[in-house]
């Protein structure tokens, strides 16, 4: 199959190398990694050891001919790079893993054809060319629009033949749910701390927080009568930080960047539905002001 990954990052790159073993791949992202790709492939650290060679390029004129097309912008940019999108002809079945709670909507307003899904693989850009996987984790995937069940069970058992287990879910609305409060009991303060995955379960009063964070989250999603996933979420978000004790947070990367985080799309998100319906959020709130507070240190 041919998949294009437009805004090739740290898991969008994990993502490209991983198919690149079985398909024709093409990445497109930020020019010094792209330049460094073209020049020496993609080199995969890590949980994963490989060097790849997909096609690498700045700029698409043309999405005729994808069978997929893997959106992995940071969720700020969701909105821009699908307006891009529809605007080349031949734009195919969209992907998204991203972070956070809105994404899927967004591109649903500009095409008809749309997966969701959810990873919980840790994956950090440690230079241009680089990635490494610092943890392997759970995926999801499932039919927010316009495409058949064919379809969806050819992605998963693809991705899952590279080597990056996926399932086929049939609730993905309450899988993008849970992984916001995955994420946000595990990126902000990550971000904050200057911390690694695995430092928030090695100390009590952080793990504690972890976990109220998540508690509050999970009563905002009961509150908007999300299908929240079976499975205890608290334990959920620690597995998935043990997993991934090494990585570090996509929120931390961009703090260590000096480059606006997703926090709006994530706890901002949780916080501003909480107090639409009457749902405190004290922690979550917390959280979402220092994170800003360290964007407007640097002048994001």
């Amino acid at each position: 199959m041919r998949v294009l990954i437009f805004g090739a990052g740290a898991l969008g790159s994990l993502i490209g190398a991983l198919l690149s073993k079985r398909n024709e791949v093409i990445l497109a992202g930020r020019k010094e990694h792209i330049f460094s790709i073209q020049e020496e492939g993609l080199r995969i650290s890590g949980h994963t050891e490989m060097l790849a060679r997909p096609r690498a390029v700045e700029r698409i004129e043309d999405l005729s001919g994808y069978d997929y097309v893997f959106l992995t912008v940071k969720s700020y940019d969701t909105k821009s790079a699908m307006k891009s999108l529809a605007e080349l002809p031949g734009l195919s079945t969209v992907v998204t893993m991203q972070n956070g709670l809105g994404n899927l909507e967004t591109i649903g307003e500009y095409t008809d054809s749309v997966i969701g899904g959810t990873t919980s693989h840790g994956a950090t850009l440690k230079e241009a060319g680089e990635v490494v996987h610092a943890g392997a984790g759970d995926t999801v995937a499932g039919i927010f629009k316009g495409v058949s069940r064919e379809s969806l069970d050819s992605l998963a058992g693809e991705l899952t033949a590279c080597g990056m287990r996926t399932d086929v879910t049939e609730n993905l609305s309450g899988e993008v749910w849970a992984k916001a409060i995955v994420n946000a009991g595990i990126n902000p303060l990550t971000a904050i701390l200057g911390a690694r995955n695995g430092h928030l379960l090695e100390n009590p009063e952080v793990t504690e927080m972890l976990e109220e964070v998540c508690l509050e989250a999970i009563a905002v999603a009961t509150t908007c009568e999300i299908p929240l996933p079976e499975d205890d979420l608290v334990e959920r978000t620690k597995r998935v930080a043990r997993m991934t004790a090494q990585n570090l947070s996509s929120m931390l990367q961009d703090v260590v960047r000096k480059r606006k985080t997703e926090i709006d799309s994530i706890t901002g998100e949780i916080v501003r539905l909480g107090n639409d319906r009457g749902v405190p959020t004290p922690l979550n709130s917390a959280l979402l002001a220092v994170v800003k507070g360290m964007e407007n240190s640097y002048g994001v």
